[in-house]
């Protein structure tokens, strides 16, 4: 189990003002985070799973469309090259859900599941493993 914590510290607010930033501040989804205790990390996974499991099917289907029409492989060379992420997998997740899926529909997600970005690469993540799409 763990904790939710807010991250706003009434720091710089920039051209939003503070009106806004608390606003923003107030929003779930963007200002907190679990912070583990014993082994919440576990649970946290299980939670992840849960919120957004409706919507593997679709997204796996949508996914599998994509490593059929366009040479991922390539891509995940290319991405590699570059150098341009932190961490490859979660960036070609990320690459990937959006590509297959599109904008407007992870930004449906994060409103009817109040879920956050964390959600949204790890069922990326979850529905590449699935496919068959390995990135090492």
């Amino acid at each position: 189990m763990g904790v939710c914590v807010s991250l706003g510290d009434g720091g710089s607010v920039g051209s939003q003002g503070k009106r806004a930033a608390a606003m923003a501040w107030g929003r779930p989804r963007w200002s907190s985070a679990v912070v583990p205790i014993g082994d919440g990390m576990v649970k946290l996974k299980k939670i992840i799973d849960m919120i957004l499991q409706k919507e593997v099917p679709y997204v796996m289907g949508k996914m599998k469309e994509l490593s059929e029409t366009h040479d991922l492989v390539k891509y995940i060379s290319d991405v590699r090259e570059s150098g341009n992420y932190k961490v490859l997998k979660n960036r070609i997740a990320c690459d990937l859900i959006r590509a297959a899926c599109g904008s407007t529909y992870l930004c449906e997600l994060y409103d009817k599941y109040g879920c956050n970005d964390s959600h949204i690469t790890a069922l990326a993540l979850r529905c590449m493993k699935d496919v068959g799409i390995i990135v090492e």
